[in-house]
């Protein structure tokens, strides 16, 4: 039988049987080695991630890591679907000490669910153990050894519609309470804020702009197989800053078979046409008064809240999800197109589905306004 040898260790013994499985982050001890183990795994085994925003990534690793003290308050990454945020937060925070990663919380999941979860992903313990009272052991001992709090990442998917959203924010403000630097990472629908508190710290990523979209990898293959320079930017115009469309149409060319590469890219184009088509046309139908304010966007690209409450004659807008999006600016409301799809199609006349040729045209004209 082998033998179990016994070192000195923080005051202790530790058998080198007992290191091993402490390396391995398998052991339910929840001191000193635990900690060590859990501030190394994330420095040490983070998948290589990249993203172009140089801007963003400075600004968010500032917010995040800012603070070395516990803190009640926590951050919410919010932004539009496809646009690279979780990219972005995963370069802020690769090779970075003490990263935990919550992922796939689903709508309606309670808080209570993803605080255990949370607490048994930091102290691996067993469902004996209570989880929250080894998981604060393990956050003091982590502070004690690296200086600052460790940091759990919270990844939300998607909220459909006519569910309830899961339980963010009480999460968070739990999981804070237990010494956690707490990140929200999720698309707009799928936070409810509902009375905002001191707690919440929001960051916004915008989508992309064009000259960041065209520095990604992803866009220089596809200008490789796209040799129509028009085409590109009429793509470009589609995708609206969301990188997510980009890797979409990639793998669609990748897949095209024996099928013109024009031709895809054409079919793709109209593809995502078509839902803001849908959009507009079920909201039209809905509040007819809104006609005069989508009207606005043939010739601009943003117009005052208060000026298009004038237009519809309403003092309240009525949900506008999907067509247009509220943007504050100097502490003044503005309203613009949902995406870049849709402002290609508010700045045109269709009257029925878009085809390729009618939004290219529509582009031409976009620019020349510009």
């Amino acid at each position: 039988m082998l033998k179990d040898i016994s070192l000195p260790f923080f005051g202790g013994y530790v058998t080198i049987m007992g290191a091993s499985k402490i390396a391995l982050g398998n052991v339910p001890r929840v001191g000193p080695g635990r900690a060590i183990v859990f501030g190394f795994q994330s420095r040490l085994w983070s998948a290589p991630t990249v993203s172009q925003r140089s801007l963003d990534i400075k600004m968010l690793s500032q917010n995040i890591f800012q603070s070395t003290q516990r803190d009640e308050r926590f951050m919410v990454l919010i932004g539009e679907k496809n646009i690279g945020k979780t990219c972005l937060l995963n370069t802020v925070l690769q090779h970075r000490f003490g990263v935990l990663r919550i992922k796939g919380i689903e709508a309606g999941t309670k808080s209570g669910y993803i605080v255990e979860r949370a607490c048994r992903e930091i102290a691996r313990t067993s469902k004996l153990v209570d989880a929250q009272s080894s998981a604060r052991r393990v956050v003091r001992w982590y502070h004690f050894f690296f200086r600052r709090p460790p940091i759990v990442v919270i990844g939300a998917n998607e909220r459909p519609e006519n569910q309830e959203a899961a339980e963010l924010g009480q999460a968070a403000r739990l999981l804070s309470d237990i010494g956690f630097r707490v990140v929200l990472d999720c698309s707009e629908n799928a936070y409810y804020k509902g009375k905002l508190t001191d707690c919440e710290e929001f960051y916004e990523v915008s989508p992309m702009s064009n000259d960041v979209m065209i520095q990604l990898p992803e866009f220089k293959y596809l200008s490789e197989l796209i040799k129509e320079k028009e085409m590109l930017q009429v793509l470009l115009a589609v995708c609206g800053g969301k990188v997510g469309y980009i890797i979409d149409c990639e793998e669609k060319l990748n897949r095209r078979g024996d099928r013109n590469v024009h031709d895809v890219v054409k079919d793709f184009v109209v593809h995502h046409m078509h839902k803001p088509y849908l959009d507009r046309t079920r909201f039209l139908k809905t509040y007819p008064d809104i006609k005069n304010v989508l009207l606005e966007f043939k010739t601009k690209q943003i117009i005052s809240k208060i000026d298009a409450e004038l237009l519809c004659g309403k003092d309240v807008l009525p949900d506008m999800k999907g067509v247009l999006r509220e943007w504050a600016i100097d502490g003044e409301t503005f309203l613009r197109p949902h995406d870049g799809a849709m402002a290609l199609l508010l700045s045109g006349d269709f009257k029925s589905k878009p085809t390729y040729d009618e939004i290219k045209e529509v582009r031409k004209k976009i620019i020349t306004q510009c």
